[in-house]
């Protein structure tokens, strides 16, 4: 990735790049809290393609923003009542019983 500082009137962002063949990925950094805080696919002709936006809560992500800009597509999703760290009981792995089950580990 190659690194840009930016200054807009309102705050300071650092900025990565990482330029491949045909498509280039944009990575926007709140260096203040050190969270990302966009993310941006351009094509090879320098036209959006994707892009998602993050609005945060404390430390957890509040709202995050998809945009795919040649499908017409967006969605919004709104994170709540976030946990991490729970503890996860041993039984919630146990597949339900099927019929019809092809084990793929063997």
């Amino acid at each position: 990735f190659r690194r840009v500082l930016f200054r807009s009137q309102l705050k300071t962002y650092f900025i990565l790049f990482k330029e491949e063949q045909d498509r280039t990925i944009v990575v926007l950094i709140d260096p203040e809290c050190v969270k990302i805080i966009g993310k941006y696919l351009y094509n090879k002709k320098g036209y959006l393609v994707a892009s998602v936006k993050y609005e945060f809560d404390k430390e957890l992500p509040k709202t995050i923003f998809l945009n795919w800009y040649e499908e017409n597509l967006s969605m919004q999703w709104d994170l709540s009542n976030k946990l991490i760290n729970l503890e996860i009981k041993d039984n919630i792995w146990n597949l339900p019983k099927y019929e019809n089950v092809i084990d793929l580990t063997k």
